[in-house]
């Protein structure tokens, strides 16, 4: 089978090389928390089309070099970003009712709500899905 996506390629061996000890001075929490912060408040100023590496960096007060050590590209920010976000705001795990399509539409109503909030915005750029989130709505609100 053939990978028609280089970038995910890259993004996974940068994941796996996430647990080698790096030498020097260990990254900042505090650094990566402001630039997925700034990626999510610029998305949503400007979209993920006239986003840059730069804008978040200056949004961040950090480097494009700082950045570029952590990400690949723009659209790996974001999406970290968003599922930062997401993790938080989604009712995990969801609870256990007794009635699988009750908790069904209890997870899917919570996943709509999120992808058409504020940051859903993030998540469109990232994938063609996100198309049916009209018919989503319609059927899950």
């Amino acid at each position: 089978m053939v990978n028609l996506d280089p970038e995910a390629d890259l993004v996974r061996e940068r994941s796996a090389n996430a647990s080698v000890r790096r030498k020097g001075r260990p990254r900042s929490q505090k650094v990566h928390q402001a630039i997925l912060q700034a990626a999510l408040e610029l998305v949503q100023e400007v979209g993920f089309s006239n986003l840059t590496i730069e804008g978040i960096a200056t949004q961040a007060g950090t480097s494009k070099l700082t950045i570029y050590r952590r990400w690949p590209t723009k659209a790996a920010i974001v999406m970290e970003a968003f599922l930062d976000q997401a993790s938080s705001k989604l009712p995990l795990p969801f609870p256990d009712t007794g009635s699988v399509v009750d908790e069904f539409r209890r997870q899917m109503r919570a996943c709509v709500k999120l992808l058409t909030g504020p940051y859903g915005n993030c998540s469109r750029p990232s994938s063609a899905a996100f198309r049916l989130m009209g018919s989503w709505r319609r059927h899950f609100a």
